[in-house]
């Protein structure tokens, strides 16, 4: 298989005390991976490191088998690589396929910096007209 993105030797270090610790990992293209534990682990730490949220204090991360430590999210985004959040953060009155797309969005260099606002103010505009329509049927 090959891999998509890998972790060697990563370690993530807060005020001397090791979040993370020497995690090396293989993710193959095309696979479904989990990374399960107890809380407190480092789960949330080492997604927040493979995706460029935090800076590891030691190790690398591949991606395609560049050496990409040191990215942060938005060119980790550009790459394919990101993340999502316990607690979503979705327009309710989009489709699935219409969250998914202002999602990617960071991902088209072009449309985020010529049409994202754009598309982002009609979707807002679509909630905002929906959410007064609801309103305007309480009394």
């Amino acid at each position: 298989m090959e891999s998509l993105i890998e972790a060697r030797g990563l370690t993530k270090n807060f005020s001397g005390l090791a979040a993370v610790s020497s995690v090396t990992l293989s993710c193959d293209r095309g696979m479904i991976h989990a990374v399960i534990g107890p809380n407190g682990a480092g789960k949330s730490t080492l997604i927040n490191l493979l995706s460029g949220e935090l800076r590891p204090t030691d190790g690398q991360i591949l991606v395609d088998g560049v050496n990409v430590k040191g990215y942060g999210p938005t060119k980790m985004s550009l790459l394919g690589v990101g993340r999502s959040y316990q607690r979503t953060n979705i327009y309710p009155n989009l489709s699935v396929l219409e969250n998914c797309n202002i999602a990617v969005q960071s991902r088209l260099e072009i449309l985020c910096g010529f049409l994202g606002p754009l598309l982002l103010i009609l979707m807002l505009k679509r909630d905002l007209n929906k959410l007064c329509k609801d309103c305007s049927s309480i009394r």
